[in-house]
């Protein structure tokens, strides 16, 4: 019990200094490493995102059947806009799961006081089954996914 009041005392400061005024010329507080960690997390996966859109877009370009009026200009322009729109698109997809799921690993390390593997296989199930809620379809087929 001590533990967990002390805890609560802390984060209590850390959130009153968190929304604290800064006056002009002063230095702001440096950010949690928590922040940081999510901030690297997120930028990776987007980053992943982007590279696989970009691979995505370039091998169904290559599979797709060459139409032999077609001028290389618009091939260029059509291979280059497939690459920018499935890379975007990848790129978001990816790089919001990845920003959930560390969102989770780091609050449940935070609030457990402890960084073992049921931080990442709790973080896991809850993206996961987020993402499956997040399927387009009724009420019924979204609840499947998150099974």
């Amino acid at each position: 019990p001590r533990a967990n009041v002390a805890a609560a005392a802390a984060s209590r400061l850390i959130m009153e200094r968190a929304f604290e005024r800064i006056k002009p010329g002063e230095q702001p507080p440096p950010p949690p490493p928590e922040l940081l960690a999510w901030v690297r997390d997120t930028t990776y996966g987007s980053c992943a995102g982007l590279l696989y859109g970009a691979w995505h877009a370039h091998a169904a370009e290559k599979r797709a059947t060459l139409d032999a009026n077609e001028h290389a200009t618009v091939r260029k322009h059509r291979l280059w806009k497939r690459t920018i729109s499935d890379s975007t698109l990848h790129g978001v997809r990816l790089g919001s799961f990845v920003s959930v799921f560390s969102a989770v690993r780091l609050g449940m390390e935070k609030r457990r006081e402890t960084s073992d593997m049921w931080n990442i296989v709790g973080a896991g199930v809850l993206t996961s089954a987020l993402t499956g809620l997040a399927i387009p379809g009724s009420v019924v087929t979204r609840l499947k996914g998150a099974a």
